[in-house]
């Protein structure tokens, strides 16, 4: 078995600004996965590299999450989104199939975290909406009080 850490530097952070899901469940789910190559295969110019069981199961279940595109997830995975796509296809097909002695809790625990997020970011849209609103009616109400004392002045002068 080879590290992936040796084989395959971690990628910096900056490019896991745009998303920063994605990068929170890959530092959690895939900073430990290694990828295992052969003896024959190592001393071979071109390396084919093969994903261990688990990991394809956990990029697919990864894909699989509401709101998670496939091109996200692979790109995050360093893998061609081809790749998780044809995964996708053998996980249904039950010729990849999860280690049932494993249970998959971690996975449940980031869904609810990113329901929480995006709970959060609606309720952020909203109270900015709110916010706008409340603006536009004191200039509203501004608005009213100036043509009030403009016809005031109107009338008293008169």
């Amino acid at each position: 078995m080879v590290n992936l850490n040796s084989k395959f530097p971690q990628m910096p952070n900056h490019q896991f600004k745009a998303d920063p899901e994605l990068a929170l469940i890959k530092r959690t789910h895939f900073s430990n996965l290694e990828k295992e190559v052969s003896n024959a295969e190592r001393q071979q110019p071109q390396e084919d590299l093969r994903y261990t069981n688990e990991f394809k199961v956990k990029a697919v279940q990864l894909s699989y999450l509401d709101g998670v595109q496939i091109k996200k997830v692979a790109e995050t995975l360093d893998i061609h989104p081809f790749m998780l796509s044809r995964w996708r296809k053998e996980y249904r097909d039950g010729k990849i199939v999860a280690d049932k002695r494993q249970k998959v809790t971690s996975i449940k625990k980031e869904k609810v975290e990113l329901d929480k997020v995006k709970a959060l970011e609606k309720e952020v849209a909203r109270l900015k909406q709110e916010n706008d609103l409340l603006k536009k009616w004191q200039r509203y109400l501004a608005e009213q009080h100036q043509n009030d004392l403009d016809s005031s002045r109107n009338t008293d002068e008169t």
